[in-house]
């Protein structure tokens, strides 16, 4: 989230995390640091307002308790998976919700709690993080990897979140580098995403203890 000027060290921001079992909510300090937290569930299979609502109120604890420590709110950021359209601020494409594809999200939040709202791909604001509060700090060019359920990337180049849309930064789990490779979820055959994530390695080990393979695994 942007920094504004002349704001106290009682400037907190409300930090929301999508993720596929619970959603994160924080209030979160100008130094990265996390002053107050609590977990949402994340709702499956319901319209965009019903998924949501486990969120919204979370977000309205928050506020409510940044009020008793007379905290002063600046803003909402949200980190989600998939992709975004960041001119409309909305989700394109969120695999997990998607009923949140194209929905206003910085919209609603701002129409609702009159505070300005933010978006990012989950693994963008990863690299945010990192770079003014993290492993990131001094460097003008970053390149951050993950892995989870897919894999994901992201870069700073001169001081600069490099754009998504550009190549394949952030969104490379399904970038072929076997076309013999196993098959992925999306369809393809020999994306990164098949070979090194979570679930790739889940079925590898698997296969390997089906062959009664030698392994240093403790079951």
């Amino acid at each position: 989230m942007p920094k504004q000027p002349g704001k106290t060290d009682k400037s907190v921001a409300v930090a929301l995390e999508i993720a596929g079992g619970t959603a994160s909510v924080a209030l979160v300090d100008r130094n990265g640091r996390v002053r107050h937290r609590c977990q949402a569930r994340t709702l499956w299979g319901r319209p965009a307002l019903a998924t949501l609502d486990p969120y919204l109120r979370a977000i309205e604890y928050m506020l409510a308790y940044a009020k008793t420590q007379r905290w002063h709110v600046s803003g909402i950021g949200v980190a989600l998976p998939g992709t975004l359209d960041s001119a409309s601020r909305r989700p394109l494409q969120v695999p997990i919700l998607p009923s949140l594809n194209n929905f206003p999200l910085c919209d609603l939040f701002e129409a609702r709690y009159e505070l300005p709202a933010y978006a990012y791909v989950d693994v963008d604001a990863a690299l945010i993080g990192e770079y003014y509060h993290g492993a990131g700090v001094g460097y003008q060019r970053l390149l951050y990897l993950t892995l989870n359920a897919v894999v994901g990337a992201s870069a700073i180049i001169e001081g600069q979140l490099a754009s998504s849309e550009q190549a394949c930064a952030g969104h490379v789990a399904h970038v072929t580098i076997s076309a013999a490779g196993p098959r992925c979820g999306c369809g393809k055959r020999g994306c990164i995403n098949s070979f090194v994530s979570q679930e790739a390695l889940r079925k590898m080990v698997l296969r390997a203890l089906r062959r009664d393979d030698e392994t240093s695994l403790a079951l």
